[in-house]
């Protein structure tokens, strides 16, 4: 079975998470939990003459404390969807970084790139028509507005026509698509996965540290707490005890 890379590319919560999710699991999470590093999944697709492809859709960080391990995995893509807020401005605008710096890594320079406008459900809308479709011009192969949240019909569209993009792509002879076998780990060179992945593990064990120090944390204070009430209980004892047999004074 064939496999394609799909990545999805843009700012903190512009909502790549759900819009992934939703369309591979049917799910949507109202919590704003920000992917750390990277996460893929997986999405197979009958095509009507009943051959089977695989999507491994790739869900990128949008901080930019984690670029250094973003950027390793735009090499080797059949498709990039660079996802924007429809209601926040700045998250468009900041488009034109992540398109330069995935161009600097995309090798084949052959990579279908879709742009999505997300959260349509949300208003006001802040992002007028026109800039869109200039910049859907000047670098996109087409423009899909969308909402995780409300609307997975217009993403499974959305995906099949993406898939019908990379069949177009398959039978032009003279473009060459990037079709990648079963293994996640050869997505993009070698030597780049396991610089990405050590960084991942890194941040990963990072996390970890803070993860323990807080627990360590909130288990210290409430160790100090149960000792305080335990005092506080044997010293209302204490003061029972002596209030009932009080002592007696020596005579002299």
């Amino acid at each position: 079975m064939e496999t394609y890379k799909v990545i999805l590319v843009g700012d903190v919560s512009v909502g790549k998470t759900n819009l992934l999710t939703q369309y591979v699991d049917g799910e949507f999470s109202e919590k704003d939990n920000s992917t750390i590093g990277i996460e893929f999944k997986n999405k197979i697709i009958e095509l009507k003459n009943g051959r089977k492809i695989r999507l491994q859709i790739w869900d990128t960080c949008g901080q930019e404390k984690f670029m250094s391990i973003t950027k390793n995995y735009f090499r080797g893509c059949s498709a990039a969807l660079f996802v924007f807020d429809v209601t926040k401005k700045d998250t468009f605008n900041n488009l034109e970084k992540w398109l330069k710096l995935f161009n600097e890594f995309d090798d084949e320079k052959t990579t279908i790139k879709i742009l999505i406008g997300n959260k349509n459900d949300l208003k006001p809308k802040n992002v007028n028509k026109e800039e869109i479709d200039k910049f859907t011009k000047d670098h996109f192969r087409k423009y899909f507005e969308i909402s995780a949240k409300t609307n997975k019909e217009n993403i499974v569209k959305m995906f099949d026509e993406i898939v019908g993009k990379l069949k177009e792509k398959e039978n032009d002879n003279s473009i060459n698509d990037n079709p990648i076998n079963d293994n996640p780990i050869n997505a993009y060179p070698i030597n780049d996965y396991n610089f990405a992945i050590k960084k991942a593990d890194n941040f990963g064990q990072i996390n970890a540290q803070k993860n323990n120090q807080k627990n360590n944390l909130k288990n210290n204070l409430k160790s100090q707490k149960n000792n305080q009430k335990i005092n506080l209980k044997n010293q209302k004892n204490n003061q029972k005890i002596n209030l009932k047999n009080p002592r007696k004074k020596k005579n002299c």
